[in-house]
Parts: structure tokens; C-alpha cells; sequence
């Protein structure tokens, strides 16, 4: 008569034991890294809104170095008067929460990304005295609206006084 082989495997009390097991473990780490994820996110959030104010600003910055003069300066925005014609009139200006340039008359562009509310913008021209030529201050608040962030926690503004040459 022929031996019969014995078969091993898990009984069921056995398979159930390590599923429990297993599922605390991956539990567990899920818990440890859910904070690192969070923490990551904020980082992004928070880089991501102060690289669009700090390009903004500098794009504006960078063309009143460039005008000859101011031809208007009123809340939220900015008429320059260029001395190269192909950019002249460029106008800075805030809608629907984003700042856009315009130059020469031509379609405008926004300087701030999607993910970005800009909640104020504001230029003041300081009169500096003669021979120096004005200067401006500007002044940018925004917040970021990427997804699950509230209004509020995500908040920055920034502000440079920049003078024409």
C-alpha cells in the first residue's frame, strides 16, 4: 500500500494571525509617515506661494528700474512710461486675484500662478527730492488656494521700495 504524503499549510487560524499581525504593522506606518506627507505638503504649498510673489515682484521691480517715468500711480495700479516704444505704456494691475502686465497695449499676462489669490496689490510713488527721480513702493498680499488648504493658513505678503534710473 502506498504512503500517503502529508501536506503542510496554514490552517485558517494560522492566515488570520498573520493578516492581524501585518495590518498593525502597515497601520503603523502609516501613521508614522502621514505626518512627514503633511509636512512635505505645507513645504510645497508655502515655496510655491513665495516663488510667485517673489517673480512678481521682481518683474515689477525690474521695469521701474527700466521707465523713464511714472505716468500714474493709483491703488492697485501701475502706468509706466518705458523708453524702449516696443514695451511703452507697461501697466501692472490686480484682477480677480491675480496680477497682470501689459505692455504697449497689447493682450496682458498674468505674473501670478493659479494656485495663488493675490488679495491686494498696491503701489505708492514716493516723491524723493531733486535731482533724484520717484520711487515706488510696492506692497503684495497673497494667499495660497491650492487643494485642503484653508484661506488663512497659507498667508504672505511682501513689500520693496524700488526706484526708477
Amino acid at each position: 500500500m502506498p504512503q500517503k504524503r502529508k501536506l503542510k499549510s496554514f490552517s485558517l487560524f494560522e492566515l488570520l494571525i498573520y493578516i492581524s499581525i501585518l495590518s498593525i504593522v502597515l497601520i503603523s506606518l502609516s501613521n508614522f509617515f502621514w505626518p512627514i506627507k503633511k509636512s512635505f505638503l505645507y513645504s510645497s504649498a508655502l515655496l510655491e506661494l513665495e516663488r510667485n510673489l517673489n517673480s512678481a515682484l521682481s518683474v515689477i521691480s525690474y521695469n521701474i528700474r527700466q521707465a523713464e517715468s511714472i505716468n500714474s500711480c493709483s491703488g492697485s495700479d501701475l502706468d509706466l512710461k518705458m523708453s524702449n516704444a516696443s514695451i511703452d505704456p507697461t501697466v501692472f494691475s490686480l484682477n480677480n486675484g491675480v496680477i497682470y502686465i501689459k505692455q504697449n497695449g497689447e493682450s496682458q499676462y498674468s505674473l501670478t500662478g493659479n494656485k495663488i489669490y493675490v488679495d491686494s496689490l498696491s503701489f505708492e510713488e514716493i516723491i524723493n527730492p531733486s535731482p533724484a527721480k520717484p520711487s515706488v513702493k510696492i506692497v503684495i498680499s497673497a494667499h495660497y488656494i491650492g487643494p485642503g488648504r484653508k484661506v488663512s493658513e497659507l498667508q504672505r505678503t511682501v513689500q520693496s521700495v524700488v526706484g526708477l534710473r
